[in-house]
């Protein structure tokens, strides 16, 4: 089953220095973008959000990373942040805890963030404080599930729109399974929250 939300009682068992939502965070909404990049989703994507002035994060793959500089470069130019999503897209749950960090650490051999999100959103438990030495670890208000075809566009869009609050952290994916929901909904969600006055940050590891 899926949750947009993740169930309250995920947040109450997670330490306070795991983000689910931004406090005081009035009007603004945190976009985020997992996978990439991909050259044939993340270049959509930047365009979208150069159209409506809006700011984003991108939690990246090292791999991905490594295999497109130029749009990792794109993205900073264009005033968004880097997150760092392991090198290859690691399971927590399904490795230990060196090997977890050594993914971790590879990516940031590509890249450098303070800002960190755990591939599935699965916490290593094992490892929450040392990673929390050096990141930020963000989580998310709302899912999209944008990379399962069986979820519609404007599901999304709908649930989006009831469930957002100031501070929310939102999750798309810039990968190709995801391509066609994300390219689809995000304008729609974009514009519509941005005629209620809100404004679309990037994540800023130093505010937090």
């Amino acid at each position: 089953m899926y949750f947009f939300s993740p169930p309250a009682i995920l947040k109450w068992i997670t330490p306070s220095y795991v983000y689910w939502n931004v406090e005081n965070a009035q009007r603004k909404i945190y976009l985020t973008l997992d996978d990439g990049p991909d050259e044939r989703v993340t270049t959509e994507v930047l365009s979208i959000l150069k159209d409506f002035g809006a700011r984003a994060t991108f939690f990246c793959l090292g791999k991905n990373a490594e295999k497109h500089p130029a749009i990792l470069e794109n993205i900073l130019l264009q005033g968004h942040a880097l997150g760092n999503h392991t090198y290859s897209h690691c399971n927590a749950w399904r490795t230990s805890k060196s090997g977890f960090m050594k993914d971790v650490k590879k990516c940031d051999e590509v890249f450098r963030s303070s800002l960190m999100r755990p591939p599935y959103g699965n916490l290593p438990l094992y490892g929450l404080n040392e990673l929390n030495k050096q990141y930020k670890i963000i989580m998310w208000s709302l899912m999209s599930f944008d990379f399962d075809k069986r979820i519609a566009s404007d599901a999304i869009v709908s649930h989006f729109a009831a469930n957002t609050r100031s501070g929310s952290v939102w999750v798309f994916h810039d990968n190709m399974k995801a391509r066609e929901r994300c390219l689809s909904a995000l304008p729609l969600l974009i514009d519509h929250f941005m005629k209620k006055g809100f404004v679309f940050e990037k994540l800023d590891a130093r505010k937090l």
